[in-house]
């Protein structure tokens, strides 16, 4: 059975006059008296896989309730995940950039801003494109979206690629996008979304 070296219940030796480690058995209990107190402690081996799953654990059910709460545009609750994160974030990087955004929007949305504009502005971290119940997505990706739309737009132009062609089809994104959704709706064509960046 492995062993380990406990350096804090240690017997004196007399002889040499210094401390000498005394090694115990796996999950041994030794009794260390703490005044009139008497506190029983167990060497236990760290359980590295136990850790890691809970740590996993821990990011998955974060990420579930901040999804969640996107979706049913609850802005209350999307500052509390943030609080959450904040931590992994900071574990990542101490300069990481998300983390920075998260501090800026709990303290703009909690504490800087007005309450009236606070909330407009948490109403604003939300979109719900079609009204449909519980169908809300983050604002920054459905700008993000819009743009990976443009993009296409302006692959399209081939070489014809100039200021003023640019600006023409920007301004008529909006018809095009109207145009392409109506025909998609009264054919009936449904888009195979996934979580996943490549099917298997």
């Amino acid at each position: 059975m492995e062993k380990f070296h406990l350096y804090f219940s240690s017997k004196l030796d007399k002889q040499e006059s210094k401390y000498q480690p005394k090694l115990l058995e796996e999950k041994e209990t030794i009794r260390i008296p703490v005044g009139n107190l008497i506190i029983n402690v167990k060497l236990v081996k760290p359980d590295d896989l136990k850790n890691y799953v809970m740590n996993f654990l821990q990011h998955y059910f974060i990420i579930l309730n901040l999804k969640d709460a996107v979706k049913g545009g609850d802005v209350f609750r999307i500052n509390n995940c943030l609080k959450m994160m904040i931590p992994f974030f900071y574990n990542h990087s101490p300069l990481s950039k998300y983390m920075v955004e998260c501090l800026d929007y709990i303290l703009k949305t909690e504490v800087m801003l007005p309450p009236k504009l606070a909330i407009q502005v948490r109403a604003a971290a939300c979109v719900n494109p079609k009204g449909a119940k519980a169908k809300n997505k983050a604002a920054d990706m459905q700008k993000e979206n819009q743009v990976n739309e443009m993009k296409e737009l302006f692959k399209g132009l081939g070489s014809n690629k100039n200021e003023h062609s640019i600006e023409t089809i920007s301004k008529a994104y909006p018809v095009v996008n109207d145009i392409v959704s109506h025909i998609d709706l009264q054919i009936s064509n449904k888009e195979v979304k996934s979580s996943h960046k490549s099917r298997s």
